[in-house]
């Protein structure tokens, strides 16, 4: 009975001083940019951010890694390229970055770490390339622990074309606000021999509506234009691309390839009643798309 007791005690014991696994910390990286397509002599905006931030109760006071690119594409990076953000401080030598807190206190929450400027060669080859950031490790201010996370890549194209105010996304082309003329489309878009075709393959002329559907013509290039809310290819917002996001909605007549495009206002990769609100709020004037 003696042993059956002790070792029913042991047993609570060791219960009672049972010590939970600690909280694995963990974040991801991510690389967003400008612009997926630039032109020889150009500049490419890159911003580097933290997702899915879970760490401990002071947060974080370090983090380094290594930013890898084509030097036959892009003009080798300097420090003065590199600003840090919500208030990263950045140092940066042939390849390897330090991010450190610019003042006291730890970084708690997710969000931007640095930008990148980076400066396309004027002799630079056309065709893709690729922006990484590599062994990038961050370190928990109150743990001491060192976290490192997946290297995250992006993809850029070299091509005779490009723009400043518009997205390339593949062959497609958005950013486009509702409205815009063919002359005010063309003036931002950097490159020359620029046609704009409508959807029946007729070149546009001065005053006329860029659309949906609509495409632009560079050399051997082509793409297509993708203008956000227009779900008909007038290039506006009205009534009748608000008729047609909800016949999408209830599977009546489904929206396709660029029209389907232009229903995502939102951004989300995914057509839902959110974009109907925003399109029927564009419609009356209440916001922008």
């Amino acid at each position: 009975m003696k042993k059956v007791l002790t070792i029913f005690t042991i047993f609570m014991v060791s219960m009672m001083i049972y010590v939970a696994p600690s909280h694995a910390l963990g974040y991801n990286l991510a690389i967003e940019t400008d612009n997926d397509v630039v032109t020889k002599g150009g500049t490419l905006t890159v911003t580097v951010s933290t997702k899915n931030f879970d760490f401990g109760s002071q947060g974080i006071d370090a983090g380094t890694g290594i930013i890898e690119y084509s030097t036959d594409v892009f003009e080798e990076l300097t420090g003065s390229d590199i600003q840090g953000l919500n208030g990263w401080g950045i140092s940066y030598n042939n390849g390897k970055i330090l991010c450190v807190p610019s003042s006291s206190g730890y970084i708690t929450e997710e969000g931007g770490l640095f930008s990148i400027t980076f400066r396309v060669k004027s002799d630079a080859p056309m065709g893709d390339t690729q922006i990484a950031i590599k062994d990038f490790i961050i370190n928990d201010a109150a743990s001491g622990q060192r976290v490192e996370t997946a290297d995250v890549t992006k993809e850029i194209s070299v091509k005779s074309i490009s723009s400043n105010v518009y997205k390339f996304e593949g062959t497609n082309i958005v950013g486009i606000k509702p409205g815009t003329t063919v002359e005010t489309f063309k003036s931002n878009i950097i490159g020359s021999g620029i046609q704009v075709l409508n959807q029946s393959g007729t070149e546009l002329t001065t005053g006329q509506t860029v659309g949906t559907g609509m495409t632009m013509k560079s050399g051997t290039e082509t793409y297509t234009l993708i203008i956000s809310g227009d779900l008909n290819g007038d290039g506006q917002i009205t009534a009748t691309d608000l008729a047609k996001i909800k016949q999408h909605l209830i599977e009546l007549r489904l929206l396709e390839g660029a029209y389907l495009e232009a229903a995502n206002v939102d951004g989300d990769e995914e057509v839902t009643i959110t974009d109907l609100s925003r399109i029927r709020k564009a419609m009356f004037g209440e916001i922008e798309l």
